[in-house]
């Protein structure tokens, strides 16, 4: 069935695949954050109105550019310890280095060298059963570290090659994907020991795992259900797309390496409590499927292969959304468009979208200009916002189709 978009709008920055995230970086409010051509990260709020933040008065959003000025190969959000005040924090790989930064205040948290890199990043939030406190995980070359609020090594463990993806489940469980094809998944103490809950192995390297029971932004594990405790889907580099429940296979589907899965989460779109997986394709296709089955429920089709799909929320959503279907689902072309999914029945998303995005935005016009932030901080690492090499800001295409029911 095909699936139509709550809204869309599209970006002049392309997005490169697999290195976009969410981030409430001022404690509140979702903004989407992707890596971009030129060793640039953008920041990029759709819901700006226009008394907020230095919007314009058309209600244009604001884009913030990070210099890293290295090649990114990984970037995720999320809150480590209290010093933050709920606000997350922004964490990007390099192949050399691991930066936390605190976008609300325009600080570095902590700069980490990584001498294995930094190819994959995932937040677990804290693990209360092992009194584990929330670690951001860094996957690099035959080893996987966690390292605390001060960026401070929590526990280290060796890989069996490359790491090339990171899940976590809703009981903190951590499940590792590496370049041989091998998904290893483990529980941490607060010794940093591991115990292996299970592995397996896939026939080439595994680039995505999104658990079905997963631990969402700002919530401590939990005790997972127990039909659905050990479920995830997962996406190799030859195209296989497929589920487990622990060990065990339950589908898996070889669609080629040009249609390879290139992103992949967790939505429930369906509205029934139980979220679906929803995987992107090379060849620019986007799919939503029963976890436990494969079946295809919904189908949509973007011009660019698919970099990225996000799950944005407000803080409201984010602590009172007992279930996977709070806010909007993001699919993002690697072209820079960018369309919001909500789930049926949910009324409003993340939040509502802002003038320029809404049904009574903006009409007669055929595209309006963002504000493009120029603060620029000093770093002797040349990290910083800059805004003086961008002489427009996105473009805007805005659409405001219903959902289908």
């Amino acid at each position: 069935m095909p699936l139509t978009a709550a809204f869309s709008f599209r970006l002049k920055d392309q997005i490169l695949e697999n290195t976009a995230c969410v981030g409430l970086y001022d404690g509140e409010r979702p903004t989407l954050t992707a890596a971009t051509t030129g060793g640039k990260i953008f920041m990029f709020d759709p819901y700006a109105r226009a008394d907020e933040h230095g919007a314009d008065a058309g209600g244009a959003s604001r884009v913030r550019y990070l210099n890293i000025n290295k090649k990114i190969t990984a970037v995720a959000a999320g809150a480590l310890g209290a010093a933050h005040d709920g606000r997350d924090i922004l964490f990007v790989g390099t192949g050399t280095d691991v930066l936390a930064y605190d976008v609300d205040t325009n600080t570095d948290v902590f700069f980490r060298d990584a001498p294995e890199g930094a190819s994959s990043l995932r937040r677990a939030t804290a693990n209360a059963a092992e009194n584990v406190p929330p670690l951001l995980l860094v996957g690099g070359n035959c080893s996987l570290q966690g390292l605390d609020a001060t960026g401070e090594e929590a526990f280290w463990t060796v890989a069996s090659d490359v790491v090339t993806s990171l899940g976590v489940f809703a009981d903190g469980t951590i499940a590792v994907g590496t370049e041989d094809g091998a998904v290893r998944a483990c529980v941490v103490a607060a010794d940093g020991s591991e115990r292996v809950a299970f592995e397996v192995r896939e026939a080439d390297a595994v680039t995505h795992i999104v658990p079905h029971d997963a631990q969402r932004s700002g919530e401590s594990s939990k005790d997972t259900n127990q039909e659905d405790g050990r479920l995830f889907a997962f996406a190799s580099r030859d195209g296989s797309i497929g589920a487990r429940d622990g060990a065990t296979l339950l589908w898996r589907e070889k669609r080629g390496a040009a249609k390879r899965a290139t992103c992949a989460a967790a939505f429930d779109l369906t509205g029934d409590g139980s979220p679906e997986i929803v995987v992107g394709f090379a060849d620019g296709t986007m799919e939503v499927r029963v976890f436990r089955t494969g079946e295809v429920l919904f189908e949509d089709a973007f011009d660019a292969p698919l970099a990225a799909i996000v799950v944005a929320e407000t803080k409201k959503q984010r602590l009172e959304s007992k279930s996977n279907a709070a806010g909007d689902l993001l699919a993002c072309a690697a072209d820079g468009e960018v369309r919001g999914y909500r789930a049926k029945g949910s009324g409003e998303g993340a939040v509502v979208p802002a003038l320029g995005f809404g049904a009574d935005a903006s009409k007669g016009k055929e595209k309006e200009k963002g504000v493009v932030e120029p603060s620029v901080t000093a770093s002797g690492r040349a990290y910083g916002f800059d805004g003086a090499d961008a002489d427009e800001a996105p473009a805007f295409l805005p659409s405001a189709k219903a959902p289908e029911k």
